[in-house]
Formats: C-alpha cells, structure tokens, sequence
C-alpha cells in the first residue's frame, strides 16, 4: 500500500500541475497572505485524494489481519471517505470560485459531523501516569468536532509555504505512528 501511494503520488502530482498550468488554475500572489513570489497551480488536493483512493482500491485483494480488521470498521470506513470526500469537493469549489470563512467552517463542520456519527471520534482521553478518560457522547462530539475543524484550519494556514504542511503532516504522522504502537 505504501508503495502504491508513492508511486501514484509522484505519478499523479506533476500531471495534476501541468493541467492546472494548461489551464491556467493558478493562484496569483496578490496579498501579503501568500508567502509565494510567482503563481503556482492550484488543485494539488486532487492528487493526494486520488492517490487515497488508488491506495485503497486493492485492499479487498490483500487477506490480513490489518485489512480484517479494516474491512470489520465499514461504518467508519465509510464515514472517513465520505467526510474526506465532501471536504475535497468543497476544497474543489473554493479553490475554483472562493468561498468565506463561514462557509469554509460550515462546510468542515459538516465533514467533522459525518465522522462523529460513523463512528470515529476523540472518545476519552489518555494522560500519563493518570490513565484514560472517557468522555460523554455531547463532550466527545464537542471535541470531536473542535479537534478536526482546527487542525483542518491550521494546517489551510501554514499551506502558504512550500513544504510546511507536507512536513508538518509527516511529522504528525509519524508521531501518531509512534502513539500507535506504544499504546497497542
């Protein structure tokens, strides 16, 4: 799986760029917001939601026991695409027509929602030396929902600058890699 996304990935990344280019989808520095001194394309989400999708697809292929237990969690599966899949449209319009703030949040709030009720969420919280917590359902949806429109949020701020949110994501990746596995 890895390798496929690798592979796809750097396939997928400068054929998107080069259409958005032809198409001149670029995005013109005309704020001090925009760290970039020259226009550079747009839509580099539809790689990487490509390069999920095409990641994903042999799963059904592969008999283990990680892909076992992943096929057991459908309604979260199902939750995760369909959430990432409505933040990648809205992702899709505002990079083509712009949108607010507002609309940005709601549309991130919506996507957190469609988690929650799938079955995916920050439900306890666990601390050191103090062990975990469980949260009730209305503060785990609270947080749920904070947790995601934020990093969401964060992440769209430091995307300004070529590489930080791409090493800012390694970097929280491995980290949940590492929490991983110390927590089983």
């Amino acid at each position: 799986i890895f390798v496929i996304a690798l592979f796809s990935s750097l396939g997928l990344t400068p054929i998107i760029r080069r259409i958005a280019q032809r198409c001149d989808w670029l995005d013109v520095p005309l704020d001090e917001r925009r760290l970039h001194s020259r226009p550079i394309p747009r839509l580099g989400g539809i790689a990487i939601y490509l390069t999920i999708l095409i990641s994903l697809a042999p799963l059904p292929l592969i008999d283990n026991l990680l892909t076992k237990a992943f096929w057991l969690s459908g309604a979260k599966v199902i939750g995760v695409l369909a959430s990432a899949t409505l933040v990648f449209l809205f992702g899709l319009y505002d990079d083509f027509k712009g949108s607010s703030a507002t609309l940005k949040f709601i549309a991130l709030f919506v996507g957190a929602t469609v988690l929650f009720f799938a079955g995916v969420s920050v439900s306890a919280i666990s601390m050191p030396f103090v062990g975990s917590i469980s949260l009730p359902p209305l503060v785990s949806y609270g947080l749920t929902v904070l947790w995601i429109v934020g990093i969401s949020n964060a992440f769209n701020l430091i995307d300004g600058m070529d590489g930080l949110a791409a090493g800012a994501g390694l970097f929280a990746t491995l980290v949940m890699l590492v929490v991983s596995f110390v927590q089983g």
